[in-house]
């Protein structure tokens, strides 16, 4: 029978292929890796709060400012 439902699917997706973010985001945290360890020990739902707020960016220099947010002692969370 079916067992997962569509949420289960998205989640396991989204933990295993990074290349769900948004391309400048994950750009973005490969060249920081306190941001990247830290956004990848968030949860879903965070995560989430994260790829909503860069869909909204608009610029190489917004992006980096939102991965130094999400850094230790970023003011993100």
């Amino acid at each position: 029978g079916h067992t997962k439902d569509g949420k289960e699917a998205f989640r396991m997706k989204h933990n295993e292929n990074p290349q769900e973010l948004p391309l400048g985001l994950s750009m973005a945290l490969a060249q920081d890796r306190g941001a990247l360890e830290r956004f990848s020990a968030l949860t879903d739902t965070e995560q989430a709060d994260v790829v909503q707020r860069a869909r909204s960016v608009r610029s190489k220099a917004e992006m980096q400012a939102l991965v130094i947010s999400i850094a230790p002692g970023g003011t993100f969370f």
